[in-house]
């Protein structure tokens, strides 16, 4: 109809934000430490809650072996990504809505990953990539 305002929910604009968000990501190169899996979902994190769960990660690695240095004396990677959560006050969930985060799983690799309408978004080294391959093994609640 003609004249009727059209409202838009907070999951629809915030798919609206994440959609905006990744397609920025999509553009920067893969760099330890700087764009990386961990990185995307910590900037993410930062742009919806205005706090950064990655700040005393940011400096700390610019290799790979740097980050599995990091993940194992953390305990693996769900322990670190719970650690890394919790300090900004996010929550595990059971089912992810569009702007949560989770660990995912593929080919027996883990991956910090944003969840958009219908798959997971992930950078990896040869650039963002968004599938449904993706299997969550932990998931946390970015607040809208």
């Amino acid at each position: 109809m003609a004249g009727v305002p059209v409202t838009v929910g907070p999951l629809e604009a915030r798919a609206g934000r994440l959609a905006s968000f990744l397609k920025d990501y999509a553009g920067r190169e893969f760099s330890h430490g700087v764009a990386d899996c961990a990185i995307m979902v910590a900037d993410w994190i930062r742009s919806e809650t205005g706090r950064d769960p990655a700040a005393d990660l940011r400096g700390r690695y610019s290799r790979e072996r740097d980050w599995r240095r990091i993940v194992d004396e953390a305990g693996g990677m769900v322990a670190l990504y719970d650690v890394l959560a919790m300090s900004v006050g996010l929550r595990h969930e059971s089912v992810a809505k569009v702007g949560d985060i989770a660990v995912v799983v593929a080919d027996g690799q883990q991956f910090g990953a944003i969840r958009t309408p219908d798959r997971w978004a992930v950078k990896l080294s040869d650039g963002l990539t968004s599938s449904g391959d993706f299997m969550p093994i932990a998931i946390w609640q970015v607040p809208i």
